[in-house]
């Protein structure tokens, strides 16, 4: 992507300039993890704050803007509520118990709140996700050191259409609808997921969800499983999506309905939205600062992918839609099918 770049030259501007030249508003920005240990069903999937970045953050973001609450945004969204000038939302995705552990204590020190999206199978470790399986096969495959079964798996993963340079790069690639590649992996290296569950307990139980509600965080769904969308079909992406959060509804007893996508929005078509029109209050999609055609689907701005400080990746994310907005493709339009997506 074009924008990308962005995010690794110096932006010459202020913040204050860039703010004024593309007001965003409400900015929402977006984590996984906070931790200052080493986790191996995360470590090979994406960067997340240590304690002290995560507190960094949440101070820049008190200096620069105002912090709302989701019922801040959903009163807007409905009732054109107005918002104050420069607000922003934090949100979590995935439910790791992180956001209880680590990340509530913080919200309560500086008197902030958030949102957390969760996988419904995940809850209460009831099913560790294909991507942590992922994270965690690399990490005990880079232990062991062994280069004759790297020679295995690489064969093992051709002969079932996976390739990659290296087995951390080919088990990465493992689509959704060959999850099942993940177990047989494990099964020959003797890696036990459901012990991995038991031990480490990495995603909140129900009972913690219930602990950040009453602290005032609000919740939201995150798909069934972590579903990658764009591998699915329309109907298949949308009972993910309807199913996930009617059973967040259920379970905690609350009456609002927000639904976050799994990895991206990009290739979600203008008919799941028509489709869902009446299911959700708001959607949520991580393509930075970008606009929606769809006017309930909000973008997030990832903050922890590249390992910049607040301020480096704010700035960059306002030139990214400065330069879009230049070109004129700083508004993503749904194409009515899913196979494409304008204006990106």
């Amino acid at each position: 992507m074009i924008g990308l770049s962005f995010y690794d030259i110096p932006i010459p501007f202020s913040l204050s300039v860039l703010r004024k030249l593309t007001p965003v508003n409400p900015l929402i920005v977006n984590y996984h993890v906070v931790s200052d240990k080493r986790l191996s069903h995360i470590e090979y999937l994406y960067n997340f704050r240590t304690i002290t970045g995560f507190k960094e953050d949440i101070e820049f973001f008190c200096k620069y803007y105002i912090p709302i609450g989701m019922h801040d945004l959903l009163n807007h969204i409905k009732n054109n509520a107005k918002l104050p000038e420069n607000s922003f939302i934090i949100t979590f995705d995935d439910g790791f118990r992180e956001v209880y552990d680590i990340v509530l204590p913080i919200l309560l020190e500086y008197n902030i709140s958030a949102t957390a999206f969760l996988t419904t199978n995940f809850i209460d470790n009831k099913e560790l996700g294909y991507p942590n399986k992922k994270s965690l096969l690399i990490s005990e495959i880079n232990k062991l050191k062994d280069s004759a079964l790297n020679v295995k798996l690489i064969s093992f993963l051709e002969k079932n259409n996976i390739s990659g340079t290296s087995v951390k790069q080919a088990i990465l690639r493992i689509p959704y609808v060959k999850r099942y590649l993940l177990d047989e992996i494990a099964q020959l290296i003797n890696v036990d997921f459901i012990e991995f569950l038991q031990e480490n307990k990495p995603y909140l139980t129900s009972l913690q969800v219930n602990e950040l509600i009453k602290e005032g965080i609000t919740i939201g769904s995150h798909s069934i499983d972590h579903a990658r969308f764009s591998e699915l079909s329309t109907d298949d992406q949308i009972f993910q999506a309807i199913e996930s959060t009617r059973l967040i509804q259920k379970f905690f007893d609350i009456n609002y309905k927000i639904f976050a996508f799994p990895y991206t929005d990009i290739h979600i078509s203008k008919l799941f939205y028509e489709k869902t029109k009446d299911e959700f209050d708001i959607t949520f999609g991580t393509q930075g600062m970008l606009r929606d055609s769809i006017s309930n689907n909000i973008q997030r701005v990832n903050v922890e992918k590249f390992k910049h400080p607040s301020l480096k990746t704010m700035k960059s994310h306002y030139s990214r839609k400065i330069f879009f907005g230049l070109l004129g493709k700083d508004l993503i339009v749904r194409s009515k099918s899913q196979e494409s997506q304008q204006n990106i």
